[in-house]
């Protein structure tokens, strides 16, 4: 077992520290209830019933659950109700996230779903949920997988899973210093929230309201301010308003997978669309031969980019040195006459309730999640003066770079963590009780 663990820094532990096993140190672990094999029926209201997908980011999400009635409830809930000092694990799927269960709560958890509870005089169940997610963030378990088209562990597997154990009262002093990290991060997490609200608010208001009007006119977006003016995308683009929109749709230029290199043109897909900016980390990139061969979809610096297959609705800047990027089969970019139409104000725009509902309710339609690009011109946008455009844009983009500075100081308490979890949990550095970190 020691050779496994060493890519985990395990090989060189303090003579204090022991090494078990998770069955080892567990009273119980089973999974979930096979609803399948039970015969479980579902109802439309009752005690809901905890899968994998509802634990993220090591907190449990109550969405789009099943609920079984109240003789289920009694029948099942002995076994599969998580109690206090429990910890869950997701083991099919994704599999090695975690949460620990802090209060009891009036559910049940499925199959895909393991239920530890460490025997607390030998570890302590923070402690232990803090060394499985150490676990995850290194890919343990993945690397025990099994199964080729959804990927699982089995009860073997997760029992034999290791647990470095330094003293009782070391462990409650890792888990104290981790849950501090753990409690900014939370915080963090709810400005970010409240952020987001508020933009969204803000948004709702200055895009159908605007700034200091008070008199407004019915028009087919919903009642506007009256010198506003309500114009076909497509009307933009004859106007030469909309310089030039286009899409990734290559055809048969279309990249192979092999074509694809570590450094050279990013090849920009939806997914690197995050936080309203383009994330290059997350691009692949072509060759700049390769490159010169596309005549769709070539996006240049300061184009609007909006998401507009399988992934409908993020939007993006681009901001880049480079002379042009290409962008995939999922983006289109818009560009525009910075003297009419202000960027950021159509970035905004694209992300409105306002734009936002004309392509729901056309994908509504449609069994195919994407909002071609005919169809994007066919839809209205709403303008102020320039202006005011400007005006609104800058009111907006305060609140997107607050949301950047809240991003960036998560990602550093983020990071943080996974340092200390690497001193703390492989005995790099030893706790002090009394006090902090010693090495």
């Amino acid at each position: 077992m020691m050779e496994k663990l060493k890519p985990f820094g395990y090989d060189d532990i303090p003579d204090d520290w022991t090494l078990k096993s998770l069955g080892d140190i567990s009273a119980s672990n089973h999974q979930g209830i096979n609803t399948v094999a039970e015969k479980v029926k579902y109802v439309n209201d009752g005690y809901p019933i905890l899968q994998a997908k509802h634990i993220t980011s090591e907190k449990i999400q109550l969405n789009d659950t099943k609920y079984v009635d109240d003789d289920d409830w009694c029948k099942y809930k002995n076994k599969y109700q998580p109690k206090y000092g429990e910890i869950l694990l997701s083991n099919i799927g994704t599999i090695g996230r975690t949460v620990l269960i802090e209060k009891e709560i009036d559910l049940l958890i499925a199959w895909n779903i393991f239920l530890i509870r460490p025997i607390q005089s030998l570890a302590f169940p923070p402690f232990v949920r803090e060394a499985l997610r150490f676990l995850y963030s290194n890919k343990y378990l993945d690397r025990l997988t099994s199964g080729n088209a959804t990927k699982f562990v089995n009860k073997s597997q997760v029992e034999s899973t290791p647990i470095l154990l330094p003293p009782l009262a070391e462990q409650q002093k890792i888990a104290e210093i981790l849950s501090t990290v753990d409690a900014k991060i939370d915080v963090i997490d709810q400005q970010i929230s409240e952020t987001q609200e508020l933009k969204k608010g803000l948004m709702q208001r200055l895009m159908t309201k605007g700034i200091g009007h008070t008199e407004f006119k019915d028009s087919s977006l919903g009642e506007i301010p009256k010198s506003w003016k309500v114009v076909k995308i497509q009307d933009l683009l004859n106007e030469g308003r909309i310089i030039s929109h286009l899409d990734g749709n290559h055809g048969g230029l279309y990249p192979k997978a092999d074509e694809f290199i570590d450094d050279g043109v990013p090849y920009i897909s939806a997914n690197c669309f995050i936080n309203s900016k383009v994330d290059f980390s997350k691009c692949k990139h072509l060759s700049m031969e390769r490159s010169l061969q596309f005549r769709k979809g070539v996006a240049k610096n300061g184009d609007v980019l909006f998401a507009h297959n399988a992934t409908v609705g993020p939007v993006a800047f681009l901001e880049t040195d480079l002379d042009f990027v290409i962008l995939s089969t999922t983006a289109t970019y818009f560009r525009l006459d910075n003297k009419t139409i202000d960027a950021k104000y159509w970035l905004f725009f694209l992300s409105s309730p306002t734009f936002k509902n004309q392509y729901e309710k056309v994908m509504g339609q449609s069994t195919r999640n994407q909002v071609p690009i005919t169809m994007q011109r066919s839809f209205l946008s709403v303008l102020p003066t320039f202006q005011e455009q400007k005006e609104i844009s800058e009111i907006l983009n305060t609140t997107d770079k607050k949301l950047e500075v809240l991003s960036e100081k998560k990602t550093n308490y983020v990071e943080l963590k996974q340092g200390l979890m690497q001193q703390l949990l492989t005995g790099k550095v030893r706790v002090q009780l009394n006090s902090s970190v010693t090495s």
